[in-house]
């Protein structure tokens, strides 16, 4: 048997000698802390926010939520978590980053507010951090610091008509220390308050040298879109956001690095703003047709066949071609014979977006139908659209043309050989019946039969009136379906909202934006206002004239909700709860105003 007695002090000494380590290894204190890659961020750049926690022994960490920092606004999916281990002097250090990637989207001075997170149950905070957005075209207010890499919106025009075509280019702007290895535009740019068409660029995206504020940058323009104003007044551009991997040489690397040198950056364009002028005032009369055109065009107009059968359908096409907002206008609206039924027009288009313009065709086919014989003419008639080149109204004559209906021969035989009975006498077994001589008076049952027909004439007639009046008047046809199509557009819109991600931002906007417009196309439709082209202020204003039986509190539950919706561009974001909410409060002020208007 082996003794142990002599090697039992060593055993006890060794233990004693583990006991204080393992103790400090355990009590290590455990370092928290929060840092921004920049605290001097330019309008439109990324930065990196990073929670670094730090210890011996880390058993448990609640990651830290960010969604919600002033001046900045977080970018989904960007989160990032890294782990390092370190020794020293033999003993093991972790340390955990958590990192979120955000964007600046306004100038000024901030301060990043302290969080909590907690660590083995316990929680830690940490210290606050004071950070400036700039303005990079401000260079007096940066020192003279210049980002080395930003994008713009550049627009060839910063004042412009109701309707003008606008071209605006994506521009990105880099130092010459950095290399561009590849970008991405973000789906879905909303310019708000502009009909929007990605303009095609078959040359190939390249680089040329600039100067800015005495400092050599490589230019390059990325996309370039044609916008068409839907309102007048001073409007901002909707912020462009593109993700770009730059190779920047002599910077230090970090573990949210890719490859080697290779960074991935979230960058924005800065407000840009454009002012819209409202057309000029013109009265269009019976020959003289204003339509919703601004821009460079031809127009002419073709009657098929010209000479037609009653009942036969007839064609009237006008064909506008040029250059200008074609995807907008609407179709001309011709005086016919009153003889003519008139059903609902066709609209083809061809639109080219090649180069720097909008052009192309756009075609109106009118199908009307004669219902008695005759020679009829179709008035000479002048469309006029506006051009913003000259500032000014211009004129395109379309001269009378004529058209002869005569009837069919063929068809008229045939109805009288149809009605044509052989009638014979039939011989045989009759049984004669005494009839009553009680007057038609006396039979209320074959009065009632008899009046049925002139009953139905008349109904037909007011009916006929009725669908010849939607057919042929404009706005009388608004005003009748503008209550249907506003309860149909508000359940779509109620069950969008409802399938949303209650904490997608851009989905609550583009729901208030949708929601703006439904209640400014059923005040103009019930008011007999322009299609397009409305303020808040001018909305408001029809309403106090048309709807004098409205109350005041109604008027101003009205007011209150089209100025959110047009101002939620500005205003803190509400949730989609918030959403359905108002859209219910949309639909009782619709149906007081439908009240209010009988």
């Amino acid at each position: 048997m082996k003794k142990i007695g002599k090697s039992l002090p060593y055993l006890l000494l060794f233990i004693l000698a583990s006991i204080p380590s393992f103790t400090w290894a355990q009590n290590s204190p455990i370092q928290v802390q929060a840092k921004l890659s920049e605290t001097n961020i330019f309008n439109g750049e990324s930065v990196l926010l990073e929670f670094i926690i730090s210890g011996r022994s880390l058993n448990s960490i609640d990651r830290p939520t960010v969604l919600d920092v002033p001046g900045l606004r977080w970018i989904s999916g960007s989160n990032r978590q890294g782990q390092s281990i370190q020794y020293v002097n033999g003993r093991p250090s972790v340390t955990y980053t958590y990192g979120y990637q955000f964007v600046a989207t306004q100038v000024g001075n901030y301060t990043l507010p302290s969080f909590n997170i907690t660590v083995n149950g316990e929680i830690y905070r940490t210290e606050p951090i004071s950070f400036r957005v700039l303005d990079p075209a401000n260079s007096q207010q940066n020192n003279g610091a210049n980002p080395d890499i930003f994008v713009r919106l550049e627009p060839n025009k910063t004042t412009a008509f109701l309707g003008e075509q606008i071209v605006v280019d994506v521009v990105l702007y880099f130092k010459n220390t950095i290399e561009v290895r590849s970008y991405q535009a973000s789906p879905g740019w909303k310019a708000e308050g502009f009909w929007k068409e990605e303009l095609e660029n078959t040359q190939q995206t390249r680089a040329t040298s600039t100067l800015i504020e005495g400092e050599r940058y490589q230019r390059a323009r990325l996309l370039q879109y044609a916008l068409f104003p839907s309102k007048r007044g001073k409007l901002v551009l909707s912020p462009f956001e593109i993700t770009v991997l730059i190779q920047q040489l002599n910077r230090r690397q970090d573990i949210f690095s890719f490859g080697l040198g290779q960074e991935r950056k979230n960058i924005q364009t800065p407000p840009t703003e454009i002012t819209i002028k409202p057309l000029p005032s013109y009265q269009s009369t019976e020959n003289n047709l204003l339509l919703s055109a601004v821009g460079t065009f031809q127009i002419e107009r073709s009657i098929k066949p010209a000479e037609a059968l009653v009942g036969e359908s007839i064609e009237i096409t006008t064909l506008i071609s040029g250059t200008g907002n074609l995807p907008l206008i609407q179709s001309p609206d011709y005086v016919y014979p009153a003889e003519f039924e008139q059903y609902n027009p066709q609209e083809s288009s061809s639109i080219q977006r090649a180069g720097s313009t909008i052009s192309g065709t756009k075609t109106f086919t009118d199908i009307v139908i004669a219902r008695d014989e005759g020679s009829y003419t179709i008035p000479p008639t002048q469309l006029i659209y506006f051009d913003p080149i000259a500032e000014e109204y211009k004129a395109i004559g379309l001269p009378a043309q004529s058209l002869n209906v005569i009837r069919d021969a063929n068809a008229i035989r045939a109805t009288t050989e149809m009605l044509r009975f052989e009638v014979k006498p039939i011989a045989g077994l009759v049984a004669w019946k005494h009839h009553s001589r009680n007057g038609i008076s006396e039979q209320p049952l074959l009065l009632l039969f008899l009046l049925l027909p002139l009953a139905g004439l008349v109904i037909g007639f007011f009916v006929k009136k009725h669908h010849d009046r939607l057919q042929n008047d404009h706005n009388f046809a608004r005003k009748r379906g503008a209550l249907k199509t506003a309860k149909s557009t508000l359940d779509d819109l109620y069950t969008k909202a409802e399938r949303q991600n209650r904490n997608d931002k851009n989905t609550v906007k583009e729901c208030y934006h949708e929601l703006y417009h439904i209640l400014g196309a059923y005040i103009t439709s019930r008011c007999g206002m322009q299609a397009a082209g409305w303020s808040t202020q001018e909305l408001l204003e029809g309403l106090e004239k048309q709807f004098n039986a409205m109350s005041p509190a109604a008027l101003e539950r009205c007011k209150n909700i089209l100025t959110k919706c047009d101002t939620i561009s500005y205003a803190p974001i509400s949730s989609t709860s918030d959403v359905l909410t108002d859209i219910h409060l949309a639909e009782e002020i619709i149906l007081e105003l439908e009240w209010a208007l009988k």
